[in-house]
Order: structure tokens, then sequence, then C-alpha cells
């Protein structure tokens, strides 16, 4: 791993439009300590409705980047068909692929307090019930001095218009002060 041939595979290889090869060019990167963040990031721009994009870029977003990749999300994903509404979908056809992009957004924001709100009410208004829990975990990570103004009321009309009982259980908790996904 310490021949320099690695690294030179690993940078001649990270532009690849073959997805098996960019695994690999991913995994040794990881390995090798390269940062392909640039790679992350043009590959989202190139197509923001990939969401296997998406799980890469929000795997390696930083602080300094976070607010750049908040926008470009709600610039991209249609976050209005999104939002229709409480349902048990679980997400798994085809025309769920932009909640499948908004889903691994939101399992991450919980490592940055205060940012991405308008991702987190998309994700609370979902059909999908992963979005709902993902958006659910990303605050009871934030702790409740870092919600925006309106969270509390807002968090209450979803514990009205929820239709599924474990997501019920989970507003109910994190309302109480209590966090549902924390170990």
């Amino acid at each position: 791993m310490e021949k320099p041939l690695w690294k030179e595979l690993v940078l001649s290889n990270r532009n690849t439009q073959d997805e098996g090869l960019f695994w690999f060019v991913m995994r040794s990167a990881r390995i090798l300590n390269i940062d392909l963040w640039d790679t992350y990031w043009q590959r989202l721009q190139e197509s923001p409705l990939d969401s296997g994009r998406w799980f890469d870029v929000m795997e390696n977003v930083k602080e300094t980047q976070i607010q750049e990749v908040i926008g470009f999300a709600c610039n991209h994903l249609p976050l209005e068909e999104i939002a229709t509404g409480p349902a048990n979908e679980l997400g798994f056809e085809k025309e769920y692929n932009a909640h499948s992009c908004l889903d691994f957004i939101l399992q991450e924001l919980g490592r940055f307090p205060g940012h991405g709100f308008e991702l987190i009410k998309t994700g609370l208004r979902s059909p999908v019930i992963r979005n709902r829990h993902m958006a659910l975990k990303a605050l009871s990570e934030w702790e409740t001095g870092n919600w925006p103004k309106g969270t509390k009321a807002l968090l209450e009309q979803a514990l009205q218009d929820e239709t599924e009982d474990d997501v019920k259980e989970s507003l109910q908790k994190i309302l109480a002060g209590e966090s549902p996904y924390r170990s």
C-alpha cells in the first residue's frame, strides 16, 4: 500500500464513469487516506438525482461545505413533490428515487446542528417512513437549543398528521425531550 503506484491508480481513475471501478477507487482512497471530496461533489452535480452520489457526498461533507450542499439539495431535489404528507410507503420503488436522495442527506444532518431545516421539514411531510424517521433523528441529535423557531409547533403538527405508530412514538419522545434514536 505504500507504493506510489496505488495512489497513482486512485487519482488516475477517480473520474471513471464505470461505477464498479469507482467503488474500488473510493475504497482504495479511504485506505490510502486520499481526499476525494472534489470528485464526489462533481459527480453529484453531474447527476443530482443519483442517491448513491448523495450518500458519497454526505458521508464526506465537512462543516465548511454543508451549506453549499444543502443549497444544492434545495435547488435540485423536488422538495414539494416529496412533501406530500405522511403515509406508510417504504420508498423502494423507482418513483421514490428523490426520496432516497433526501434520505441520505437526512441521515447525516444530525452532525450539523441548525443546518438543513428545510430538508428536515420536507422529510417530516414525506410519505416514506424512513424519511420521517431520519428527519426526527437529525432533530434529536441537534438538541433543542439548536432548533429553529417554530420547531416544536412543527413537531406537534407532524404528530397530529402522522399515520404510523412507531413514528408517532418517536415524535412523542422528542417532544418530551427524549431521544428515541440514541442507544
